[in-house]
C-alpha cells in the first residue's frame, strides 16, 4: 500500500505497478495522487492562517502599547504646561478617549474648557475595543459609556502637583502616578 494512502485510509492501490504483467521488474508510479496534493494544500493553508493571525495579534498589541506610551507622554506634558503657564489643567477620561482641559475665567465665570492648543494635548480617542478602568485618589471612578464627565477627574496644579490616579487599559497595561507625582506605565501584573 502507499504510505500516505494507508495513513489516511483512502485507497488500497499498490504503489508499484508492473509495465508488463509477465515481467518481474516493478516500476514506481509517477506523480502524486489528487488526495496527496489536497492534503499538502490544506497544510499550507493552515500554516498561512496561523502566521497571518499571529501577525495581526502582534500588530494590535503594539498599537495598544503605543497608545499607552502616548497617553503617558501627554499626561507628563500637561503637568509641565500647568506648571509653566501657572494654570489649572485637567484630564477628563472616558471609555471613548481622553481630553485635556483648562480652568479659565470667561465673562466673570470660571469654567473648564477643552484645550485646543498645543497640538500635543488635543483630545484623543482610545484604540477600538479598549476597556478603561480609572481610580482617582484610591477611589474607583465609574466611566459610563462614551461620555465625558462634566469636570475632569484628574487635575494638574500650577505648583506641579497632580491628582493621584491609576488607569488600567484592557486589564493589561497601567498608567499611574507614584507617591512623588511621577507618571509611570507598565504591565498590570508588575
Amino acid at each position: 500500500m502507499c504510505f500516505l494512502a494507508s495513513l489516511i485510509e483512502i485507497t488500497t492501490k499498490p504503489c508499484f505497478r508492473s509495465l508488463n504483467p509477465k515481467s518481474s521488474v516493478l516500476n514506481h508510479q509517477k506523480g502524486f495522487t489528487l488526495i496527496e496534493i489536497l492534503i499538502v494544500v490544506v497544510i499550507i493553508g493552515i500554516m498561512a492562517t496561523v502566521s497571518v493571525l499571529s501577525v495581526v495579534n502582534a500588530g494590535e498589541a503594539q498599537k495598544l502599547r503605543s497608545s499607552v506610551n502616548a497617553f503617558e507622554n501627554r499626561v507628563n506634558f500637561a503637568q509641565q504646561q500647568a506648571l509653566l503657564r501657572n494654570d489649572l489643567f485637567g484630564l477628563n477620561i472616558s471609555q471613548k478617549g481622553y481630553e485635556f482641559e483648562i480652568f479659565i475665567k470667561i465673562k466673570n465665570h470660571w469654567q473648564w474648557q477643552i484645550l485646543k492648543q498645543p497640538k500635543a494635548i488635543l483630545p484623543q480617542a482610545w484604540p477600538k475595543k479598549v476597556s478603561i478602568q480609572l481610580a482617582v485618589d484610591n477611589s474607583q471612578m465609574q466611566l459610563v459609556g462614551d461620555n465625558f464627565a462634566d469636570a475632569p477627574q484628574i487635575k494638574f496644579f500650577p505648583s506641579g502637583q497632580m491628582t493621584n490616579f491609576h488607569v488600567i487599559i484592557n486589564n493589561k497595561f497601567y498608567v499611574k502616578t507614584t507617591n512623588n507625582g511621577v507618571v509611570k506605565t507598565g504591565f498590570k501584573n508588575d
